[in-house]
């Protein structure tokens, strides 16, 4: 045992001097970090396919001097694709180069990107994520319904940035489908039902959602169950609802997602669109067993914040005169309206037919005009709650000397503003106000007004002039004697909120074809 111990204790003697002697051989160095500057952080850079280059110009910091030997890498992986099945691989990387010059290409959506600088080296790497969101001609922005010589063309405007507007004109132009002479195109600003719709003297169409195309596989007539020769759709809209139970409602009690149309013939149908496969069955335009002709309007609540209650669908009895409602909580079937507090006008309105309807972006507040025998007219503010409850805060009859000229309206969504066209004329009416007389907005000699309307937006956008949009007059002219290709002009304009100053155009776009309807696509 003596032996064994002494050999033990010189081992280590042994090992530890060497360790000792090895102290002074390591050759330390510091290693290099790269810093990454640059590239935006926050928000998106937002590109369209096709059209923009993408091109970032990254600043490289090193901590050691010399020049170093990198390699790059440019990877944008799209939003939601599942590595589990695709891979993180190759695929997703667009260059290899220092500085970025990518012509856009791809499909809209959203993507995660990351920017790698590899030291050779050392191996190491170093990230810098940021976020692009791609969009197409046809995937947001303003559509522009034009009648050529009979037939619907579709043009195009796409806001690129706050000062840079692209235009695509007739994109319908190589189609050999004919949908013949256009009414109007909708937009369902809750995309839980197809968003586009074209309606022409023909039929209706679910527009394609990539390329707006139109055709026998996106006819409307084949979202009913009962399938008819053809559906002419004139009102489109959908509920919002809350995926959570709502404190104000019974336990247990939730709100349905409806999708709601008015066809031709004043039929009304729901498509419960929350549950798969959903169609449309039946028109539901009944109260007690008793049908009616529905007026070809659709109201329901606009809100930035998505999910947030169970508004009613609002709807017009034309044959009964009377406000109707779809509530969401109500299992499909329509009664008529019921209002939160003592009503400055009743759901009956006899004699009366409904000739507009309008949504806003502000809290639910709906806006009708309603006409009587005699040709007069009158507004009515409905604000449609987040439970499920109807208050008023607008009502009166619009006496003004151009009532026989009127040839459509709109109402500012904040402002309280009525404004109503002439042939060549806008004028404006303080609701709240009626005393006050209605004041000339904007007059255009050699052009028809189309179109005038205030286009109230779903989503929340990051930009102030993305924002503003939805407090925009929309104003769509066609010039007298001008070819019917280009005769079309589409303006923007702001108010500020006073009432004896002029309108301020934001926007005006040239060369557009002979405009029917515009609405506003979101993606």
């Amino acid at each position: 045992m003596r032996y064994i111990y002494n050999l033990l204790l010189l081992c280590m003697t042994t090992v530890f001097a060497g360790c000792y002697d090895d102290l002074g051989n390591y050759d330390y160095k510091d290693l290099n970090e790269v810093t990454i500057n640059g590239i935006k952080g926050e928000g998106f850079y937002e590109v369209i396919a096709h059209l923009d280059t993408l091109r970032i110009v990254p600043e490289l910091e090193s901590s050691l001097d010399g020049e170093k030997d990198y390699t790059y890498e440019w990877k944008f992986i799209p939003q939601g694709a599942d590595k589990n099945v695709v891979g993180d691989t190759v695929n997703y990387v667009v260059a290899e180069t220092r500085d970025l010059n990518w012509p856009v290409v791809g499909d809209a959506g959203e993507y995660r990107c990351f920017y790698t600088v590899t030291d050779q080296e050392t191996g190491i790497r170093f990230t810098q994520k940021f976020f692009m969101k791609i969009s197409t001609l046809t995937s947001e922005g303003w559509m522009v319904l034009c009648d050529q010589n009979g037939e619907a063309r579709l043009d195009m405007i796409v806001n690129a940035a706050e000062n840079d507007d692209k235009i695509a004109r007739d994109i319908w132009s190589e189609s050999t489908y004919k949908v013949g002479r256009p009414n109007k195109v909708m937009f369902n600003y809750y995309m839980a039902a197809p968003p586009s719709i074209l309606t022409t003297e023909n039929g209706s169409w679910k527009m394609d959602e990539k390329d707006l195309h139109v055709g026998d596989d996106n006819n409307l007539k084949w979202s009913f169950g009962s399938t008819p020769e053809k559906v002419r759709i004139l009102a489109s809209g959908v509920s919002l609802y809350s995926w959570d139970e709502l404190p104000d409602l019974n336990e247990g009690t939730y709100c349905d997602l409806y999708w709601v149309v008015v066809d031709d013939k004043g039929d009304v149908y729901t498509n419960k669109v929350n549950e798969v496969g959903a169609l449309f069955e039946f028109p539901v335009n009944k109260i007690n067993g008793q049908p009616f002709e529905a007026a070809p309007f659709v109201g329901t609540a606009i809100d930035t914040r998505l999910w947030v209650g169970c508004h009613s669908i609002m709807l017009y009895d034309q044959t009964n005169q009377r406000f109707v409602e779809l509530k969401a909580t109500g299992g499909g079937g329509l009664s008529v309206m019921n209002f939160k507090t003592s009503p400055l006008f009743e759901a009956e309105q006899p004699g009366k037919k409904m000739v507009f309807m309008q949504m806003t972006r502000v809290d639910g507040d709906t806006y009708a005009i309603l006409q009587d025998e005699a040709g007069d007219y009158f507004y009515y503010g409905i604000n449609l709650g987040r439970m499920g409850e109807n208050t008023q805060f607008a009502y009166g009859k619009l006496d003004v000397p151009q009532s026989n000229d009127i040839k459509g309206f709109a109402f500012h969504a904040s402002l309280k503003w009525l404004f109503y066209y002439t042939e060549h004329e806008i004028y404006k009416v303080d609701i709240l106000n009626p005393a006050v007389e209605p004041k000339l907005v904007k007059s255009f000699d050699n052009e028809n007004i189309a179109v005038v309307k205030m286009n109230a937006l779903a989503k929340k956008y990051d930009a102030p002039w993305q924002e503003s949009r939805s407090y925009q007059l929309l104003v769509g002219t066609v010039v007298e004697g001008e070819d019917i290709d280009e005769c079309g002009i589409l303006r923007n304009y702001d108010f500020e909120n006073q009432w004896n100053r002029e309108p301020i155009l934001v926007k005006e776009h040239t060369g557009l074809g002979n405009i029917i309807d515009v609405v506003y696509k979101e993606s």
